[in-house]
C-alpha cells in the first residue's frame, strides 16, 4: 500500500539506508544491498487486527535491515 511504502522509506532515510544488524548500505555502488523494513520492537502479526494496530505505520516501530540480516532474524523466531 501507499502507507506502507511511505513507511518504508522513513525508516530507510531515517537510519541512512544502512542496516542495523551488519551495517551494510544501500546507497553505494557495486555490490547490490537488498534492504527490508522490519517491524521492531513489535512484529506485524502482534499488532495487525489489534487496539495497537495504529502502530504498525510508526516509524518507532521499524529497522532497516539488509535482506541476509531479515532473513536470519525470522528463522530465529520460528
Amino acid at each position: 500500500t501507499r502507507k506502507y511504502k511511505q513507511w518504508r522509506e522513513a525508516i530507510f532515510k531515517r537510519d541512512d539506508w544502512t542496516c542495523k544488524m551488519c551495517g551494510a548500505n544501500g546507497k553505494y555502488d557495486g555490490k547490490k544491498v537488498i534492504l527490508n523494513a522490519h517491524h521492531s520492537p513489535f512484529p506485524f502479526r502482534l499488532l495487525v487486527r489489534t487496539s495497537f494496530e495504529k502502530y504498525i505505520f510508526d516509524i518507532r516501530n521499524g529497522i532497516t535491515l539488509c535482506l541476509k540480516c531479515h532473513k536470519r532474524i525470522h528463522s530465529k523466531n520460528k
